[in-house]
């Protein structure tokens, strides 16, 4: 076998690479959804990839995650650093799709101190905003905090911050975080998404404990997001458009203009070659579709 054999034996078509794209394009759009899967990040471009959102992805080309390596590192006064090497294997083949690395240490700020807390709980309501302005409003020393069971308002009397001295308590929590770092990096890699997502900042976007906002359930606004969407681009078409369309659901004709990306000419072309409707199993039928 010559060496242009070889290359050829391990590469992959052009239309298997714009096949994959075309699906990991799909479950973001379709699927994904901000804040749970991936999130947005001030300063920069790229959508920052969660772990729940690689996960997903890894389901998706059914890649089974494993520690390929792991290694702890002492640095002192019961400091500890752990360093993790995942690799994920397709559950079919077994083949090694790709390799990322993440550590952890409890040298990192937000593990080796604890902030002060010195707190006074208001009389005042949660604000709406809270979550999009908790940095501002930390800045005035007000946040959220767990008080018996019910989250509150509080005002913060101390920004004081001193060594943890229970530093072992979050072993565990540093090793799942070099895990999570690692799994990222190893999908954005083994998947070949780095054009859409980042990883660099992920663990950052994630909020404290002592002001966790429960993420909102953004499943009835994308609803109607899309139907708004579908209401645009329907009244749009021209009477003749709407004719050849008159026969098919309003989830029908949803699922028909999302799989031609609301592109006019696209749809031309799908009522062209008299195609009328898809089936109900469509990977396009999920719940985000408003009908």
């Amino acid at each position: 076998m010559n060496d242009i054999e070889k290359v050829e034996d391990r590469s992959i078509s052009v239309q298997s690479v714009k096949v994959q794209f075309d699906m990991v394009n799909e479950l973001y759009r379709t699927i994904m959804v901000q804040d749970e899967h991936f999130g947005k990040i001030p300063g920069t471009k790229k959508d920052t990839l969660f772990k729940a959102g690689a996960e997903k992805l890894n389901l998706l080309f059914k890649l089974v995650p494993k520690i390929d390596k792991e290694e702890k590192t002492d640095m002192g006064n019961g400091h500890r650093e752990i360093e993790m090497t995942i690799g994920l294997y397709h559950k079919g083949t077994e083949a090694l799709w790709g390799q990322g690395t993440g550590s952890c240490s409890t040298m990192e700020s937000k593990y080796r101190y604890r902030s002060g807390d010195n707190f006074e709980v208001t009389e005042d309501a949660i604000p709406k905003d809270a979550k999009e302005k908790k940095t501002e409003y930390r800045k005035q020393g007000f946040g959220m905090k767990k008080v018996d069971g019910a989250w509150v308002w509080v005002k913060y009397l101390s920004e004081e911050k001193s060594e943890n001295p229970d530093i072992a308590d979050i072993y565990n929590t540093v090793r799942k975080m070099a895990y999570k770092r690692a799994l990222v990096s190893a999908t954005i890699t083994a998947t070949g998404v780095s054009d859409i997502f980042t990883q660099d900042v992920e663990d950052f976007k994630q909020p404290e404990k002592t002001e966790y906002i429960p993420p909102e359930n953004n499943t009835e606004q994308r609803k109607k997001e899309a139907e708004k969407k579908y209401n645009d681009f329907y009244n749009g078409l021209e009477d003749g458009y709407k004719f050849e369309l008159k026969d098919m659901t309003e989830r029908d004709r949803f699922i028909l203009f999302n799989k031609c990306g609301f592109d006019i000419k696209k749809l031309d072309e799908v009522i062209t070659k008299n195609v009328k409707g898809l089936s109900h199993d469509d990977p396009f039928s999920d719940e985000n579709i408003p009908f």
